[in-house]
């Protein structure tokens, strides 16, 4: 069987330090399948994006005109680029944002799923079918007949949840990526034995309609602590020493950031 290739699709919203570190942490960059990296720029114009693309060949960005908000704008957005681009690679990656790369060798152990499925797509941590656009590898032959949309009206589910259910209406075979929880239950979820690690809803959480009614301080620290955590090598497992050392260190981590904050507020203040 001839190896998988790939383009790359990922939608962004929030800050870019979230979408430069899945694509530094996964080095998707520089793989040899990897035709291409499309980032659709859910910002519209942001320049820091564009800045730091520009130091890669392989990135393109994208905007795309809304067709919704919130989720529905994120769907909207995967099936127009499917719509509008000439995929020319055997596959097509549908990631997220905040999918961090754990292990150098991911995308080798994805091309080895590959040899025995037509396509691999992770699951909902909510359900045993439900799949998750965390991440997809889809197969060309399948793209004009999938839909990000589909249940998100009737059924009220989220985007590109009934993907795995279309391609096997389609009779195509699909490796399943389970979900375990991450640091025992505390954040996140690993996928492909650890090799990927989910933060889940960075995007959601920078979205200006769910910052409000909340402190600028809560918001640095949350934003700062998840920052730290995800790069640390703290075990993101699912067992109760994980729990454990992740709680005791966010507690740690709170108190030296607020004392910071307070002491350099405290400096400025003393200064006039």
């Amino acid at each position: 069987m001839i190896s998988p290739t790939y383009t790359v699709v990922i939608a962004h919203f929030g800050h870019v330090f979230w979408i430069q570190k899945t694509i530094d942490k996964s080095g998707l960059a520089n793989h040899q399948a990897v035709k291409g990296i499309y980032i659709i720029d859910q910002n519209y114009g942001d320049q820091q994006l564009r800045k730091w693309a520009r130091e890669y060949d392989k990135i393109r960005i994208r905007e795309l005109p809304r067709k919704g908000t919130g989720n529905v704008h994120h769907a909207g957005a995967l099936n127009q680029f499917i719509i509008n681009e000439l995929i020319t690679s055997s596959h097509l990656i549908v990631m997220d944002s905040d999918l961090i790369a754990q292990d150098p060798y991911w995308l080798d152990k994805i091309s080895s799923l590959l040899k025995e499925h037509d396509a691999c797509i992770a699951l909902d941590p909510i359900s045993d079918y439900l799949s998750h656009p965390c991440f997809m590898a889809l197969p060309k032959l399948a793209l004009a007949k999938i839909d990000f949309m589909e249940g998100m009206k009737n059924l009220r589910v989220d985007t590109g949840r009934l993907i795995g259910v279309q391609l096997d209406s389609l009779g195509l075979s699909i490796g399943l990526l389970k979900p375990t929880p991450g640091f025992g239950g505390q954040l996140g979820y690993n996928y492909l034995d650890g090799a990927l690690f989910h933060v889940t809803s960075i995007s959601i959480r920078q979205q200006p309609s769910r910052q409000e009614g909340k402190s600028a301080l809560w918001i640095s620290l949350a934003d700062s602590w998840r920052r730290w955590v995800v790069f640390s090598n703290l075990d993101k497992s699912n067992n109760k020493q994980a729990k454990y050392i992740f709680l005791m260190c966010r507690i740690m981590y709170a108190a030296l950031f607020v004392m910071k904050r307070f002491r350099i507020k405290g400096l400025r203040i003393h200064r006039f």
